[in-house]
């Protein structure tokens, strides 16, 4: 591993090879060689990374600090944020994909967002019953349920429906 890399995420490709995100930038390992990916060598906006998904297709969803998501499919780079998306932050806390291939992410202080290809779907404080617009982590399980972790020390599940809060 290249010196001061320290790991905050870890996800495996569909070749097998082992992808490390941290706050400076995104390191890859297929066995033999590490490449690492940052603003100075590639697309990447920030070498920030808060969260890191690899979606079935071997897509990389890049969350990042202060720019926004990176996607990278292995040659070509795409960047969403809030100046050419509905994305209503450009700070990611988290990403998470549930069993429809719909993308999940979290912001510092903007709610829950869900992407499904086409369509961006916001909730926060004011449109549902999530407790906190300050999302820190996500997972997806068995049939859609997104489990959600708040700033304010919840946990909260979501069916597409309706909301389950477990408070502190």
């Amino acid at each position: 591993i290249p010196d001061y890399f320290s790991t905050n995420a870890i996800q495996f490709d569909v070749s097998g090879d082992v992808w490390l995100s941290s706050y400076d930038g995104l390191i890859k390992y297929d066995g033999s060689t590490w490449t690492k990916y940052n603003s100075g060598n590639s697309e990447l906006p920030d070498d920030d990374i808060n969260a890191f998904f690899i979606d079935k297709s071997g897509t990389k969803w890049i969350g990042t600090r202060y720019d926004g998501i990176a996607l990278f499919d292995g040659i070509n780079w795409t960047i969403l944020d809030t100046s050419n998306s509905d994305l209503p932050s450009n700070e990611i806390t988290a990403i998470a994909c549930d069993s429809t291939g719909g993308m999940w992410f979290g912001t510092v202080s903007h709610g829950l967002i869900k992407y499904d290809g086409t369509t961006w779907t916001r909730y926060d404080t004011s449109n549902s019953n999530i407790p906190d617009n300050e999302i820190t982590t996500l997972a997806c399980a068995e049939k859609n349920v997104i489990w959600i972790g708040t700033g304010n020390y919840n946990l909260v599940s979501f069916n597409g429906t309706s909301w389950n809060a477990f408070n502190h």
